[in-house]
Order: C-alpha cells, then sequence, then structure tokens
C-alpha cells in the first residue's frame, strides 16, 4: 500500500504555507495490495484542484478618448469560476533582445517592482477587465496574471495562489524605444535594412519638409518579395505624435513598391513614423526610399 502526498513546494502557493505546515495526514486503509493516491489540492497538476485552471482569453486594447484627452488602454481575461480574486501584474519593455519570461524575473527576485501591480476581487462578469489602473503611455508591456482560490486538504482551509497565467506582450501604439528604430533625413536617397525573423518590426521616424496635407511616397523592395523590385512587409503609418490613436493609413499588398511607390499624406503635426513588420520567417535584407 502506497500512500503519494505531493508537497506544496511552489512559491506560487506561498501564502499557504504556514497553514499546511502543522497538517497531520491521516492513514487510509483498504483491501490488501490496493494502492492509495493522496491527491494534493495545492498541487494544481491534482485532479479536481481549484488553482488548475488555465488562465485564458488575455486580450488588451487602447485608444485615445478625446472627451478626457488622455490615452484608455484596456486589458483583460477570461473569468474564472473558482477565483476569489485576481492578482496581475504589468513591467515595462525596452528591449526586444530579452524575452517576456525574463522580464519578471527581477520581480520574483524582489530586485524590481512592477510597473503596475494590483489584486482586484472576483466578479460576476464572464470577462474580467480591471479598470482601476492600467498602462498610459505608448511603449512595450509584458503583463500576466494569476487568481486566489479556496483549498482544502486534510481538514485545513487556505487561500492560496494558482501559477502565473502565460505572459502577455502589450504594445500601446508604437513602442519606438523597443523596436529597432532610424532616422530619415535624406530626401530621395536608398537606405539598406533587415529583418531577423517573422513579426520583427523596424521603425522609420522623419519630418519631411512638407505641411499637413501634403504628401510622400514610398518606395520597397526585398529579396523575398517573390516580384521584381517588389515587397512584402506590412506597413502602418503613425501622426508621431499620436501613435495611441493607430495609424492613418496602412499597406500589406505584395506589389512591386518601386515602379509603384505609395502615396502617403503628411500629418498636421509634420512628424511620421512609418512601421515595417517583417512577414518572412527568417532574416530578409530589404531597402526603403522617402520623396517629398
Amino acid at each position: 500500500m502506497v500512500l503519494d502526498m505531493v508537497g506544496v513546494t511552489n512559491n506560487s502557493f506561498r501564502r499557504a504555507l504556514p497553514a499546511v505546515a502543522g497538517i497531520v495526514v491521516a492513514v487510509m486503509f483498504s483491501s490488501c495490495g490496493e494502492e492509495l493516491v493522496f491527491e494534493n489540492p495545492f498541487d494544481p497538476d491534482a485532479d479536481g484542484s481549484p488553482l488548475g485552471t488555465n488562465i485564458t482569453g488575455q486580450y488588451y486594447s487602447y485608444y485615445y478618448d478625446g472627451g478626457l484627452f488622455q490615452t484608455r488602454i484596456t486589458f483583460g481575461w477570461d473569468r474564472i469560476d473558482e477565483a476569489n480574486s485576481y492578482e496581475y501584474q504589468v513591467v515595462n519593455l525596452y528591449s526586444e533582445d530579452a524575452s517576456l519570461a525574463a522580464a519578471f524575473e527581477e520581480v520574483d527576485a524582489g530586485n524590481q517592482s512592477p510597473f503596475l501591480s494590483n489584486t482586484i476581487s472576483q466578479t460576476a462578469d464572464e470577462f474580467t477587465n480591471p479598470s482601476d489602473n492600467q498602462p498610459t503611455s505608448d511603449g512595450a508591456y509584458a503583463f500576466r496574471v494569476r487568481y486566489a482560490a479556496t483549498v482544502t486538504n486534510a481538514g485545513v482551509t487556505v487561500e492560496a495562489d494558482s501559477p502565473w497565467g502565460p505572459i502577455r506582450f502589450i504594445e500601446v501604439g508604437v513602442a519606438e524605444s523597443y523596436w529597432s528604430s532610424d532616422y530619415y533625413g535624406s530626401n530621395g536617397e536608398w537606405r539598406n535594412w533587415s529583418f531577423d525573423y517573422r513579426d520583427q518590426k523596424r521603425v522609420i521616424r522623419f519630418e519631411p519638409f512638407g505641411f499637413g496635407g501634403s504628401t510622400f511616397t514610398l518606395s520597397i523592395d526585398d529579396e523575398f518579395s517573390g516580384l521584381a523590385n517588389g515587397a512584402d512587409p506590412y506597413l502602418e503609418v503613425y501622426d508621431a505624435d499620436n501613435t495611441y490613436n493607430g495609424p492613418y493609413f496602412s499597406d500589406d499588398g505584395n506589389y512591386n513598391k518601386v515602379s509603384t511607390p505609395l502615396t502617403i499624406s503628411i500629418p498636421a503635426s509634420e512628424r511620421i513614423l512609418l512601421v515595417l513588420r517583417s512577414d518572412n520567417p527568417d532574416y530578409t535584407e530589404f531597402r526603403y526610399r522617402i520623396d517629398y
């Protein structure tokens, strides 16, 4: 007869440790040869553990509220029925070289405080959307959430934390300091650049000597477009002073952007961000040119 007790070892359950330290496990008897397995509900992998529900439906969105003259960013996740409350954390990201997991290593070690953190109570809504504390400026962030649930083990009832859910990347507007950027200052000059992986972004900032409402043209080509002088990175164009409003021009067509360059308007601020995003899986060289 074997008794298999899974101990409370994960740091995620540190709140439960004092309460379970003195638990006395009652030995259960059965017929000879029957194996007994004691499933500890503090173990999220145990059947029926209230701490083992995956957090799903995580999302974020942002927009500019002209009435309040501020950026409004929201994020949330699907409701966990077993949860009593939720804890969420947001950290700033300053470089794409750091992994999302690494972003929270200093927080977990106690060496850094998250940019945003809070604990909110369970809601009746199917979707949990904290409104008390949100990112308020353009940039790149990492976001994670966990929940607390009531757990009973060997006659002791406590509240314990689930493991942290998957870490999500949040980009508000254009995270110019996160992605590699280039300042374009020479009218009509071809500039060479490259991507390292799919969905990587390159940010081009320029201030044409034009005026709001006039136009500039953008030519792009790359080595994997499949067309002579063609290009297939995704393109978004932003007013550099209002990137939280989203792009005012976008293009994802794979066609010859040299013989048929893009014609794009100049915003009133006369400050522009061009964001190119790779649609190729590996290293890709490309070049671009701006005429105004």
